[in-house]
């Protein structure tokens, strides 16, 4: 492994770590608990606003849930389904589970928010032993990213996944908990986006499975 790849594996490894300690806090504050999906939030310590934590089951499998999740450039299908990803591409791919992106919104939030777009390290890593698989994610800087003046760069924080395979007796489900934090920049105040938030995702698992319908030609 190379020098920087050593680099960029040794700052994945402190954000696995990052994600699992925010994950695993106490305290944190129930915003809506409808449907089998549990949303929390706590001040972010990186800038001025919430981050959330949501947790539900789905049974769908690890594989489906990720090719529903996850842009091409991160093995998914993301892009078929999820009108508001203009472009995810490759920046540099540090090892096979470690890679720099770039990804690019179009409007969103009901088209009131103008696109945006994130250069982030995105690692992923199994954990044998508890059957879970850890996704994580950090803005970073890259030398062949400069900002652009026609959109606004926002900033990922320490955000993550643990996906983990759940035995129910006989049959199984997958346990989702999701970390996120971001700052989107620009002028709309933060209290915009920590109100939108918990309406947009509390119907995200039965959603999940409508997309993976037209990811695989069903619809």
């Amino acid at each position: 492994m190379t020098t920087i790849a050593a680099d960029y594996q040794a700052k994945a490894d402190k954000l696995c770590q990052t994600v699992d300690d925010l994950m695993t806090r106490e305290n944190w504050e129930v915003v809506e608990d409808k449907n089998g999906v549990l949303i929390e939030r706590m001040n972010s310590s990186n800038y001025d606003g919430y981050m959330f934590k949501m947790t539900f089951t789905t049974d769908m499998s690890m594989n489906d849930f990720m090719l529903v999740t996850q842009p091409r450039v991160l093995g998914g299908e993301r892009e078929k389904w999820d009108t508001e990803m203009k472009k995810v591409s490759m920046v540099e791919e540090v090892t096979e589970n470690l890679k720099i992106i770039r990804q690019e919104t179009n409007k969103f939030g009901v088209g009131l928010v103008s696109p945006r777009e994130f250069v982030v390290m995105a690692y992923k890593k199994t954990i044998p032993e508890s059957n879970t698989l850890v996704h994580v994610m950090e803005s970073v800087e890259h030398n062949e990213c400069s900002e652009k003046e026609d959109i606004i760069r926002a900033t990922r924080y320490p955000t993550g996944m643990h996906m983990s395979v759940v035995d129910n007796g006989g049959t199984s489900s997958l346990k989702v908990v999701q970390l996120s934090q971001v700052d989107m920049g620009g002028l709309i105040p933060m209290s915009f986006f920590t109100t939108l938030l918990p309406f947009m995702v509390v119907g995200f698992p039965e959603d999940l499975r409508k997309y993976l319908k037209i990811i695989k030609g069903q619809a």
